[in-house]
């Protein structure tokens, strides 16, 4: 935080924002007062008591099977879609910091849930 603090800003107060840098910051902010990993700590004060098993920064080994790829769009705007990322790939393993999730920090994306459809879903994408 200390070596953070020395950055210089991107933007004046006011005329821009960067989101995942104030993200993944309060993320170590809350790791920090909570005394413990990010990770367990919104599992256990979030997702459990939503019922959100499925959710965290990572696909378990054990549910690789039910996880599917990741398409964005394709250079024309979508009507050939792209592969983003394999059920292999970078959301099956734990990431180097937690808080980060690899890239931008805790938007929409750097979560994974898991549904009972995921695997349907990911089938009717790739046709």
């Amino acid at each position: 935080m200390a070596e953070l603090s020395r950055v210089p800003l991107l933007h004046q107060p006011g005329d821009g924002w960067l989101y995942n840098t104030c993200s993944d910051i309060l993320g170590v902010l809350i790791a920090r007062v909570a005394d413990r990993p990010l990770p367990g700590y919104l599992a256990e004060r979030i997702f459990e008591p939503l019922g959100m098993k499925d959710t965290g920064f990572w696909v378990e080994p054990a549910a690789l099977d039910r996880f599917t790829s990741s398409y964005r769009p394709g250079a024309d705007g979508g009507s050939d879609p792209v592969l983003d990322d394999a059920p292999d790939g970078q959301w099956s393993s734990p990431p180097h910091l937690p808080v980060r999730s690899r890239g931008p920090g805790l938007d929409r994306r750097r979560l994974v849930r898991l549904g009972p459809d995921a695997a349907r879903r990911g089938a009717q994408r790739r046709r």
